[in-house]
């Protein structure tokens, strides 16, 4: 996939693509479904697949504490958007301001710009009937993809894949992404606490912009940069047995049979079940004797 970082920077070869545009965030199955026309339409053409995104979040008039969390950060989104088999992806520079308005995407980008042939973007996309008006006024080509279902969901969406994961339903959340849902961090040294009492824990520090499950212990597998993958018992919360109160929201990863450095290095944690709530224990014992529990439990699930 190549990937251009501005519009105004598309090399001639790569003009006149089928083009979809968005925020993509979670790269979801509904938006998979935009994808998967984009591709067939340019491979009719002959042309290029295109997707352009936007680089940030576009800006809400909602408080930042409420504005809705992000399901992929910028790196995963290009990589799910390259496993895709989107041919380029384009990212528009926003600085977060609000989204110019429909027209000024199909004349002076789409159109300008970008040369091009065809627009896909889904029928219930906001702008849909503008997007077609627009299209017969400056001939260009536009198509609309029906939204992707899911039996006791509905209509697939962000929303949807975010209101499951604060429930801790990430099987579900899975379900409507099409995959499970991944955390990508940095492993960060914590207080020892896990080592200390022989459940040592990778502490992934994620930005306070990402969505998380539900408080909760899962069971899910840690992926290294290098693609190695390891079973792990995952613990997301604030030690309520250590801190009655006030603690930092953890994403903690026991690794099975791994005993190694991790510090400093990129970790995607894969959350595939919910095992349990968060509970305070009295005692530490108990606690170490929950966590084997759930080390024992994860390793029933995950192969």
């Amino acid at each position: 996939m190549q990937l251009i970082d501005d519009p105004r920077n598309i090399p001639p070869s790569l003009r006149g693509a089928a083009l979809s545009f968005g925020f993509f965030d979670g790269v979801h199955r509904g938006h998979r479904a935009i994808i998967e026309r984009t591709r067939r339409v340019a491979g009719e053409l002959g042309v290029p697949s295109m997707v352009l995104i936007g680089d940030r979040r576009p800006a809400s008039s909602a408080p930042a504490e409420t504005a809705p969390r992000l399901l992929t950060d910028p790196s995963q989104k290009l990589a799910l958007l390259e496993a895709a088999g989107i041919d380029v992806t384009c990212v528009a520079p926003t600085g977060g301001r609000p989204p110019h308005p429909v027209d000024h995407l199909v004349r002076d980008v789409a159109i300008s710009k970008l040369r091009a042939h065809v627009l896909v973007a889904g029928r219930h996309h906001r702008d849909a009937p503008s997007l077609l008006e627009l299209g017969d006024q400056h001939g260009l080509r536009v198509e609309l993809v029906e939204p992707v279902d899911a039996p006791g969901v509905g209509v697939i969406s962000g929303a949807a894949i975010r209101d499951r994961l604060r429930g801790g339903d990430v099987t579900t959340a899975a379900a409507l992404l099409g995959r499970p849902y991944e955390i990508h961090g940095v492993v960060e040294r914590g207080d020892g606490r896990g080592r200390a009492i022989g459940v040592p824990t990778a502490n992934v520090a994620v930005s306070a912009e990402m969505q998380l499950p539900a408080d909760g212990v899962y069971a899910g597998r840690y992926r290294r940069a290098d693609g190695e993958r390891h079973p792990a018992a995952i613990s997301i919360g604030r030690r309520p047995t250590f801190h009655a109160e006030n603690a930092l929201l953890l994403v903690e990863a026991h690794l099975l049979d791994f005993n190694g450095d991790l510090y400093g290095e990129h970790a995607w944690v894969e959350v595939d079940a919910w095992l349990r709530e968060q509970v305070r224990f009295d005692r530490v014992d108990a606690l170490v004797a929950q966590m084997q529990l759930d080390v024992a439990q994860t390793r029933s699930m995950i192969p």
